[in-house]
């Protein structure tokens, strides 16, 4: 749930993958991003396996007392590439979320929801449509160190998806900083000046799209957790650009049956249903290095 899920926070600062996107912790609040992210070629293939564009646009509307109106709105494209059955190969994720945070004597409350549609756009279905929503506590222990927890729900192809939420924003000096929530994500990063900065990456999207093409019973699961290291690159104060490199430690995107369910599931476990250990899925795709591109438009955070 970040793509990472998470860690895909909202997410990263308050878009949820895009939602989930943003109720990560960072040193710096992401009004605007787009980024362009393709794998390297595998040694059995002769051409990538996946590419993917996304961008995210968050607009924080200022209330009385310190409180705020959330608005979120996230696209990505996904293209993969199956060798071995003609399974469509466009996959899209258009989300909106609205969310209210609530200031607290000893930090924040955020309540969001989200509703996104994740489907090849063949063709649409009350399947191409998914609700979620996070409830996240932010609470702040020093003035460098606030930790943060909460509960993310999204109605998935494979069924109900809980994940608890456990976060941390540690600024360990003026130069070093910790941030980020699990499942989603963890950034450390090092502010090298106010044009450069680096830093090692965490990311763990989860994610599931309705698929049409050959046949309308199947959902494509995304499963990913990535490491990845950073550079960016400031060329003015709010714009930065951002080259990444993840290698990816599992990766598996899992072609299933509609009736191949779970009765839920908690944090990446399946619980009951149908969709068990046995279950085979009709395809398995695998890819390599993932090579990102990406700017952004950011209001530093102190």
């Amino acid at each position: 749930m970040s793509n990472t899920c998470s860690q895909r926070l909202l997410l990263s600062v308050l878009v949820l993958q895009f939602a989930w996107c943003k109720t990560t912790a960072q040193s710096y609040f992401t009004l605007f991003s787009a980024n362009y992210a393709q794998a390297a070629q595998e040694v059995i293939s002769t051409h990538p396996v996946y590419q993917s564009i996304a961008s995210n646009l968050a607009l924080p509307i200022q209330l009385k007392n310190e409180n705020k109106i959330l608005m979120g709105l996230a696209y990505q494209q996904s293209s993969l590439v199956f060798d071995s059955i003609p399974l469509h190969q466009n996959f899209y994720s258009l989300g909106l979320s609205a969310g209210f945070l609530k200031k607290t004597k000893r930090g924040s409350i955020l309540t969001m929801a989200i509703v996104r549609m994740n489907t090849d756009f063949v063709k649409l279905s009350q399947k191409s449509y998914q609700i979620g929503g996070v409830v996240l506590v932010n609470r702040v222990f020093q003035d460098k160190l606030t930790i943060k927890y909460g509960l993310y729900y999204n109605s998935d192809r494979f069924g109900p998806f809980f994940a608890p939420l456990l976060g941390i924003d540690w600024k360990v000096s003026s130069k070093w900083r910790v941030f980020g929530i699990m499942p989603q994500g963890l950034t450390i990063e090092n502010k090298i000046s106010g044009v450069f900065r680096w830093g090692l990456a965490y990311f763990s999207p989860n994610m599931t799209f309705q698929t049409n093409a050959p046949q309308t019973n199947l959902y494509l699961h995304q499963s990913q957790t990535r490491f990845g290291l950073f550079t960016d690159v400031y060329p003015a104060k709010k714009i930065a650009l951002t080259l990444k490199v993840d290698y990816p430690v599992f990766v598996k995107y899992s072609v299933y049956e509609d009736t191949q369910k779970y009765a839920a599931n908690i944090w990446g476990i399946g619980i009951g249903g149908t969709r068990n250990a046995s279950t085979k899925p009709i395809e398995k795709l695998h890819h390599s290095l993932i090579y990102q591109l990406g700017i952004s438009y950011r209001i530093e955070l102190e």
